[in-house]
């Protein structure tokens, strides 16, 4: 009876790990192989199962782990080995690719934002140098970190990896030592450095051009810190991701819902202090105080720049569909090829229906919350319920870059260290 409980664990934790390897290889090695218009409704099927595996599924913790030396050091070599090999490929990918503003003008502003705060300047000025003017757009925390390497004068690139490793291992510190089963073992730890590696071998560019690596670190810290039960480390977990994009912001009502849920008033009124605060000293006196009008120019550059990218590239010929809507992530190109009107009522479209949708997910996740009272205080539901909000929220935007999936993969990782240590007391 053991043997069978046993090996019907073992069947759930594999097939638990084929669906997050899917969730990358449908974007990596896989992407856009069933057509521009299934792939994108069988990739949000995979990405939203991530979320709705562990809750379907229980798991309960082994407790049969040889705790051998031997043991640890096969976990710990494997793992060193694999981030080194991302490492290697990395700097591979760098020396490759100079940072060039005429292919992305990611690192290019994030050069400019934090040179100018060394030098003393206002950072959230016009920006010229590209020989046209663009409004910077991105939040204090997607900029702020690559002071050091401007300071330090080392390619920016290297900051959104190094804080991605140190994030990893750190959650693994605190989820991944509590597995009792050396294969379980195995597999958490060796889970992150692999879907890294497929995108570092199949989609290089996402590492020459872009930092996605970094709000995907903040990601994984906020969940980490929300699980240290600290009202300070909470706080400081919730303004990461909400200092570098906006896209949290409709999720937090359920985070509030479950925060009055599970601690006392006191500790409530101290995580709201302590985020007003932050959010204060990060963003709001340095940098929205002496010039409010850069938040609304930032807004209206957004709308500008994915107007851009609905419309046909240089490289592209007559007949030509754009780039980025139909690579088989994202149901933009439904919109584009469906909806009716000209450009700019389908984008006005996919925009609203981006809204409103992202909204109602949450709204039905609150629903479900309130329903169901055992996931009231739980982290895994919480979580889940992040990664099912992110799973809307960037299949309905504007402009499904694939590089931007890698803030939910991140989660699919957290979820993966929780199913395995259900129930977890914080």
């Amino acid at each position: 009876m053991n043997l069978l409980r046993e090996n019907k664990m073992n069947n759930r934790l594999i097939i638990f790990l084929l669906i997050i390897l899917s969730e990358s290889l449908l974007l990596t090695f896989l992407r856009g192989k069933a057509g521009v218009y299934i792939s994108p409704i069988v990739f949000f099927i995979v990405s939203v199962s991530t979320a709705l595996f562990p809750l379907v599924f229980h798991k309960k913790n082994n407790t049969n782990w040889l705790n051998l030396k031997s043991n640890k050091l096969i976990v710990f070599g494997l793992n060193t080995s694999l981030w080194l090999w991302c490492t290697y490929l990395l700097i591979k990918i760098i020396l490759k690719n100079p940072v060039d503003p005429a292919l992305s003008d990611i690192i290019p502003t994030v050069d400019i934002l934090s040179n100018r705060l060394i030098s003393g300047e206002y950072p959230y000025k016009l920006i010229t140098e590209y020989g046209y003017h663009i409004s910077p757009t991105y939040l204090p925390l997607q900029w702020l970190p690559f002071v050091i390497s401007a300071l330090f004068e080392f390619d920016h690139r290297i900051i959104p990896f190094a804080l991605f490793v140190l994030a990893v291992l750190l959650i693994q510190k605190k989820l991944v030592g509590k597995n009792r089963v050396f294969s379980e073992t195995i597999f958490s730890t060796l889970l992150p450095p692999v879907l890294i590696l497929l995108f570092l071998l199949k989609f290089p560019a996402m590492f020459a051009t872009t930092i996605e690596l970094l709000p995907a670190s903040w990601y994984i810290l906020f969940c980490l810190l929300l699980l240290t039960g600290n009202s300070f480390l909470q706080a400081t977990g919730i303004i990461l991701p909400l200092l570098s994009r906006y896209s949290l912001v409709l999720w937090l009502p359920l985070l509030v819902l479950f925060f009055l849920k599970k601690y006392s008033l006191k500790h409530n009124l101290k995580v709201f202090i302590f985020s007003i605060l932050l959010i204060a000293l990060i963003y709001v006196i340095p940098f929205v105080i002496p010039n409010p009008e850069s938040v609304v120019e930032g807004f209206k550059y957004y709308s500008e720049s994915a107007l851009g990218e609905w419309q046909l590239k240089d490289f592209q010929q007559s007949g030509d569909k754009p780039v980025h809507l139909f690579r088989g992530i994202g149901f933009a190109s439904f919109y584009y090829d469906f909806y009716p009107g000209n450009i700019e009522q389908k984008l006005h479209a996919c925009k609203t229906h981006h809204l409103w949708l992202s909204a109602l997910c949450c709204l039905i996740l609150i629903i479900i919350w309130i329903k169901k009272k055992h996931w009231q205080s739980n982290y895994l539901f919480l979580f889940a319920s992040l990664k099912i909000y992110l799973v809307f929220f960037y299949s309905f935007i504007q402009v499904p870059y694939i590089y931007l999936q890698l803030v939910p993969i991140s989660i699919s990782v957290i979820l993966f260290y929780l199913w395995q240590n259900k129930p977890l007391k914080t």
